[in-house]
């Protein structure tokens, strides 16, 4: 993959914030699970990507030379 391409994937995950929004519920679940009082702890998570746009850890996952071009490129 090039690194064009790569650049713009790790682009695009920082710009959905996915990641740190979820670090930060992560880390403010340990900080509230420290102590016995209840608590209550929400994030939503919107379209966390583009089907296109996954993080690039899961495009390393496969060979590009091993990925079949889809069979249908126009809209019916």
């Amino acid at each position: 993959m090039n690194s064009l391409f790569r650049t713009y994937s790790a682009v695009l995950v920082m710009m959905f914030c996915v990641g740190d929004n979820t670090e930060l519920a992560v880390e403010r679940l340990n900080e509230l699970s420290a102590n016995d009082a209840p608590f209550f702890l929400a994030i939503g998570l919107h379209k966390p990507h583009l089907p296109f746009c996954a993080p690039l850890k899961y495009w390393d996952l496969y060979a590009e030379d091993q990925i079949a071009p889809a069979a249908v490129t126009q809209p019916r």
